[in-house]
């Protein structure tokens, strides 16, 4: 058991000590706890000048203080800064993850399936493994599901469920996730309310199940309240819509989309593993038809990525296998895996929460399947339960070693842990120039280079020659940016804060990066009609608009191929983005001075 939960621990490990790579969230989560530090909670956003005029209820503000106390600490002791505060992370990861699988492992009579149970749950997850709030969500909703499950069970005295009331009080200052908490109190009350129903048609004596239904409905009344105990009270409650009122929003946000299966094929896995321990063969008959079912589920999982056809799939088989374990509790893991199962398949985000909830059914399935393979060929093949153990610990260790060691991305998730542990906190990308040419010329030299994914030397430039205010950039790279510059210098277009704002400039930010003119409005205007355009302006009369001066554009936008015409400079050029100057007679200093400092590029390392 030790050596199967320390591989799993190696798992979850490996899979979240990893350096910073193009998630730039992490950057403005770490300023902003810089600025609560230096100046206490903002009222109004303070990073941009689109929506500072908004107010900024700020459901992270003791994690993002929380991360810049550790990064402050790792750079006074040497550690690095980010090192220090991605270490955390890896450590509450192991503990969401590995330590969960042991908490549920010490109630089963084979523990190495809990064991490989939270390995496949961390691969499931790890595509969100980021050094950002949403990772404290997943240890406190291991912590409660743990909690409700020994409760439900009998083996947790019900005064100690009053715990959870503080708890969400302190989950609802640190991460939004504790609304995915009352989802998991909501799921087992519902249980609660089968418990009456069941006890009354079967005859059954009512108070204990009428009992565990009051304690229930306290307990979450009390939680739900404890979430009010945050700097801005009921207002929590209303940050979803701002984000899932708007379809335009919600179909552009890369973490609400479906995963893609290409990259998170342990999803497909679990699904099919579902469909093995639903079937639960145990004779050579049994055990072809069910590898021909997965050939097939396989295949037609492939065919079509709509994940309304995955939903109808997969949750029926969670359903079966469920139902098999014959747990206590068994109806509020249905309802659980069905639904977070439905979030992780819809929304890549809402994985690693599928995953959490997932792990005890993982668990309690698989060794239900091998106890009865255990049973049935137990008189012909005495060693049985020690080849089936045997087979879960080679499984495991395999499992382990493919990823953390395999090529299929490079680098592999090994060499990802040694650039960090070297001390570099975020990952150098390979860039070919052939690979996605520009839309304009380039004057940059041509070949393979290894490149910073974060615009170091361009916020540089920005910064040593004073360019004029104000700044446009994207959302998607807008973290970086507020690190190094907002809201000292420069306050910023947009960032992905859209719990703040919504989809408030959003359509703004794609019109300019997409270099929307006059043209194109027309022509959609005659294809689509007038709704389809309305309220929609070109890129320059968005720029005018906003009277932006500084331009931060990724090479690849589109609007590049526009600016020299549109009278605009472009005072630096990199593989990754560019920095262009309203060409005025205010602004020409500023760019003569960046002309200046424009060098050639020694910072590029060529790849022979």
């Amino acid at each position: 058991m030790v050596l199967a939960f320390v591989l799993a621990a190696w798992v979850a490990f490996t899979f979240s000590f990893t350096p910073l790579r193009t998630s730039h969230d992490e950057w403005w989560q770490l300023k902003t706890g810089q600025y609560i530090s230096e100046h206490g909670l903002p009222e109004n956003d303070i990073f941009t000048y689109t929506a500072d005029h908004l107010a900024w209820h700020n459901h992270e503000w003791l994690t993002q203080l929380g991360m810049w106390s550790i990064y402050r600490a790792g750079e006074s002791t040497g550690l690095g800064g980010w090192r220090a505060v991605i270490l955390l992370k890896s450590l509450i990861i192991v503990l969401a993850f590995a330590g969960f699988g042991w908490l549920v492992a010490r109630r089963m009579d084979a523990p190495i399936w809990a064991a490989l149970a939270a390995a496949l749950a961390a691969a499931l997850a790890r595509r969100t493994f980021y050094p950002r709030p949403p990772v404290v969500s997943y240890l406190l909703l291991a912590l409660l599901l743990w909690m409700l499950i020994e409760w439900r069970a009998g083996r947790l005295r019900p005064w100690l469920l009053a715990l959870l009331v503080p708890l969400f009080g302190l989950w609802a200052n640190l991460h939004g996730g504790w609304m995915a908490g009352l989802v998991v109190i909501g799921a087992f009350w519902a249980d609660a309310v089968w418990r009456v129903v069941a006890s009354r048609i079967g005859g059954e004596p009512l108070r204990p199940a009428k009992l565990a239904l009051v304690q229930l409905t306290l307990l979450g009344l009390g939680c739900l309240l404890a979430t009010l105990v945050n700097p801005y009270g009921y207002h929590l409650f209303a940050l979803p819509a701002r984000v899932m009122s708007d379809p335009y929003l919600i179909a552009r946000i890369g973490e609400m989309l479906p995963p893609d299966w290409r990259w998170v094929w342990v999803l497909e896995g679990v699904i099919l593993l579902a469909a093995a321990v639903a079937a639960r063969p145990v004779r050579p008959v049994g055990l072809v038809a069910t590898a021909a079912l997965l050939i097939a589920l396989h295949f037609g999982l492939r065919a079509s990525a709509n994940p309304w056809l995955h939903t109808a799939v997969a949750l029926p088989l969670f359903a079966v296998a469920i139902a098999r374990t014959r747990r206590e509790g068994w109806a509020a893991h249905l309802l659980l895996v069905c639904f977070f199962g439905y979030q992780g398949i819809h929304h890549v985000r809402h994985l690693p929460l599928m995953a959490v909830v997932m792990l005890p059914t993982l668990a309690w399935t698989l060794e239900g399947w091998a106890g009865a393979f255990e049973r049935a060929w137990r008189a012909r093949l005495p060693q049985a339960t020690r080849i089936i153990g045997l087979l879960a610990v080679f499984t495991l260790v395999a499992l382990a070693l493919y990823w953390t060691f395999s090529t299929r991305e490079r680098p592999s998730t090994m060499e990802r842990n040694l650039i960090l542990a070297g001390g570099q906190p975020w990952q150098p990308a390979v860039h070919s120039t052939a690979s996605v040419p520009p839309p304009i010329p380039s004057q940059l030299p041509q070949g393979t280079f290894l490149i910073d994914e974060y615009p170091r030397k361009a916020v540089d430039l920005l910064i040593r020659a004073d360019l004029p205010a104000p700044l446009w950039n994207g959302g998607n790279y807008a973290g970086y940016l507020i690190w190094r510059l907002s809201p000292e210098r420069y306050k910023v277009f947009t960032d992905n804060r859209y719990d703040i704002y919504g989809g408030l400039v959003i359509r703004e930010e794609h019109m300019v990066l997409a270099g929307v003119t006059a043209d194109q409005i027309e022509q959609a205007r005659r294809e689509h009609g007038d709704e389809a355009v309305q309220g929609v302006r070109t890129w320059d009369q968005i720029l005018d608009h906003w009277n932006v001066q500084t331009l931060f554009l990724p090479v690849g936008a589109k609007v590049n191929r526009h600016l020299s015409a549109g009278g605009w400079e472009r005072v630096w050029e990199d593989f990754k983005f560019n920095v262009w100057v309203r060409d005025t007679p205010e602004n020409r200093a500023a760019i003569e001075k960046a002309r200046s400092l424009t060098k050639p590029n020694p910072w590029l390392a060529r790849l022979r």
